[in-house]
């Protein structure tokens, strides 16, 4: 009966969230409030992740729903009978009504999306029509699509952080790799690792606000992560357990810095070759299982090799292919 009545107040509560999110007047203060209810208790953000599906499932059924009286509306004006032909010109209004409304929204989901990227080596900023920030690493490709009642973005490769302009009535949706990000406004980082080597095919660290995490392919049920929670996806869609993270760890390649922890050598390599000219390579797959801490400049090549020679008593030899490969003592 306690689990049922629990429930039962979460179910409430969540219903009474929604209408504040879509009431248009969902300030800061309401969502660092909903940020803290949500992760009072799990059965907070399972009946919050419920609503959100029945939400989804409500505006699918409006829009049939209109379609299907638009088609009406159209069958009635070719079948009207001629005595009754003063109703023509009326049910025509609507129905061309109905028919620009569609042609409209075919129009806006179907135009070209806007890219953006870098190149090797670059970082850069680009504001989105809505206000939104995204910045984009190195090697990174991103697609924007707008439509009336949604933003979409498609993360094509790399990483990306964005800083979302608060609108609750067109979500933000990002797409990438095997997972798909809501949010309404926040700040959120999204790291593809299909380049850096690492099992996990995407990466999603929340720095403010909350974000809505789930699988392209349905193979999971939605997670909700707090501010200071990240959660990692595999290629097969499998969400990996939540946990925390130190921002300064995901955020410093803005800053052209890159921060390690007890990080495999072989990882930071990978990381490191992301922004290099001269690409890096160990002598020996042993050396990539060497631990590195330490804070190494992402513009400035020459000196992180250096730190990372004396650091772990490596030699960095230049080969004739044009790479640095390292060399030295595993143990």
């Amino acid at each position: 009966m306690e689990i049922e009545n629990r429930r039962d107040a979460a179910d409430r509560a969540a219903a009474q969230w929604m209408a504040r999110r879509d009431s248009g007047r969902f300030s800061q203060a309401d969502a660092d409030e909903f940020a803290r209810w949500l992760a009072a208790h799990p059965a907070h953000a399972e009946a919050w992740s419920r609503y959100e599906l029945l939400d989804e499932h409500l505006n699918a059924a409006t829009a049939l729903r209109f379609e299907r009286e638009l088609e009406t509306l159209a069958n009635a004006e070719v079948n009207a009978k001629p005595q009754r032909r003063w109703l023509v010109p009326a049910v025509g209004a609507v129905a061309a009504m109905g028919a620009a409304v569609i042609a409209i929204s075919v129009m806006t989901d179907g135009a070209k999306p806007l890219s953006y990227e870098t190149a090797h080596g670059e970082r850069r900023e680009v504001t989105l029509a809505d206000g939104s920030v995204a910045a984009l690493n190195s090697g990174s490709r991103l697609e924007v699509a707008f439509a009336g009642d949604e933003r979409r973005v498609r993360l094509l490769s790399g990483e990306a952080l964005f800083d979302v302009t608060r609108d609750a009535g067109r979500p933000f949706v990002v797409e990438g790799g095997p997972g798909v990000i809501h949010v309404v406004g926040t700040q959120f980082n999204v790291a593809l690792a299909s380049a850096t080597g690492r099992d996990e095919a995407l990466t999603v660290s929340v720095l403010s606000g909350v974000v809505r995490v789930s699988a392209a392919r349905e193979t999971f049920a939605a997670a909700m992560l707090l501010a200071g929670e990240r959660l990692a996806m595999t290629h097969a869609g499998k969400a990996l357990p939540k946990e925390t993270f130190d921002a300064a760890f995901v955020t410093d390649w803005r800053e052209g810095r890159a921060r390690f922890a007890e990080t495999p050598l072989r990882d930071v390599i990978a990381e490191l070759n992301l922004h290099f000219s001269q690409p890096l390579a160990l002598e020996s797959a042993a050396l990539g299982d060497v631990p590195v801490t330490g804070t190494f400049s992402l513009d400035a090549q020459d000196a992180s090799v250096s730190a990372l020679e004396s650091a772990l008593q490596l030699t960095a030899e230049p080969q004739a292919d044009g790479r640095l490969v390292l060399t030295g003592n595993a143990d």
